[in-house]
C-alpha cells in the first residue's frame, strides 16, 4: 500500500491529477481480469472437502 500511493504522488506530480485517476482505473480493471478469466464465474457448487 505505501509504494502505491508513492506512485500515486509521483505519477499526479508529473502527469497531472486526471490522467493519474484514468491510469488508476485501468489499473483496477485489469485487476479483474484474472478472477473473470478464471473458473469463479463458471462454479456452480463448492468443491467437496479433502479429508486428511
Amino acid at each position: 500500500m505505501p509504494l502505491g500511493s508513492l506512485l500515486g504522488g509521483w505519477l499526479g506530480e508529473q502527469w497531472g491529477l486526471v490522467p493519474t485517476l484514468w491510469t488508476g482505473i485501468a489499473g483496477q480493471l485489469l485487476a479483474v481480469l484474472p478472477v473473470a478469466a478464471g473458473p469463479f464465474f463458471r462454479l456452480r457448487t463448492l468443491p467437496d472437502a479433502v479429508e486428511e
